[in-house]
């Protein structure tokens, strides 16, 4: 009984040590040494981690319609799915010919022309049946250039004509006519070695540009004599009942005056006329200076 008293007496203890403690530590009068022991264990205790939200990259939120943004396939499934570029055929290839038989002329500037055509195999060949076998080792493929400048070719013949010699198997060529407004037809074909020649194809009919200002005048901008002279000659100082003639007399005395050129820039001397001398026109006051 001794021992079950003493055990009970020292719980109790026990239990009213403890009860004192926790209302030291937890009541308004607990000191301040142990809130900053309760601090220190808080800060010391390890925390579980945190959570991290995970945020969709910029590539995952554009749609995959966008013509310059792809997202990278997730699996090899999606990724046999992209199209691919079509590959080009290599046995593909510009064809040499469409099967046409004609030859086209063209105009490069007032003094070149340029040529292309195309011949069908088998009209060449009817043509070189043509030729006899004497003449089958110098046979050559020439370009013949007609001038049909105002003529109907070929009904009318051709002012002149020159041939050009093809090398190779050549399906255009440059032509260097050097005349400036004349036209030109061109004829390809088969030259022998006597001078004939056969005709494969003939060309459509061009112009060339003229070098140099028109002469044809357009009646639109023409002016009557007095409106002329209200607009040049009253400049000049000449009266309205001059000509020509007195404007160029008036003209040569002034280039005749020191710091101009020579009057005879406009009438040349001739022997026994001297550079004062100046023909009158009839009915025509004649200019003169009186320097």
């Amino acid at each position: 009984m001794a021992r079950k008293r003493r055990r009970a007496a020292a719980s109790s203890t026990t239990r009213r040590t403890q009860a004192r403690r926790t209302r030291r530590t937890t009541g308004p009068k607990a000191t301040r040494t142990t809130r900053r022991v309760r601090r220190i264990r808080r800060a010391v205790r390890p925390r579980p981690p945190r959570r991290r939200h995970v945020v969709a990259s910029p590539a995952a939120l554009v749609s995959v319609e966008h013509p310059t943004v792809r997202p990278a396939p997730a699996s090899t499934e999606e990724a046999r799915a992209v199209p691919q570029p079509r590959a080009v055929d290599p046995s593909f290839t510009i064809p040499t010919g469409y099967g046409d038989h004609r030859i086209v002329l063209m105009v490069k500037d007032p003094w070149w022309l340029y040529a292309y055509w195309e011949i069908r195999p088998d009209v060449e060949r009817q043509a070189r049946r043509q030729v006899s076998q004497e003449d089958t080792g110098g046979l050559r493929s020439v370009l013949r250039v007609y001038d049909v400048t105002a003529r109907r070719f070929p009904e009318e013949p051709a002012h002149q004509w020159f041939d050009v010699t093809l090398s190779g198997l050549a399906t255009n060529w440059y032509l260097h006519t050097n005349a400036p407004n004349r036209s030109f037809i061109v004829d390809l074909g088969l030259l022998t070695r006597t001078g004939r020649f056969i005709t494969l194809a003939r060309s459509n009919r061009v112009t060339t540009p003229r070098f140099g200002p028109s002469e044809i005048l357009d009646e639109a901008w023409m002016v009557s004599d007095e409106d002329y002279w209200k607009l040049f000659g009253l400049t000049a100082g000449i009266g309205m009942g001059a000509s020509p003639s007195g404007l160029k007399a008036l003209l040569e005395q002034q280039l005749a005056s020191p710091g101009f050129f020579s009057p005879g820039l406009f009438s040349p001397k001739t022997e026994g006329q001297t550079s004062d001398h100046r023909p009158q026109t009839p009915g025509t006051k004649a200019l003169t200076s009186d320097v």
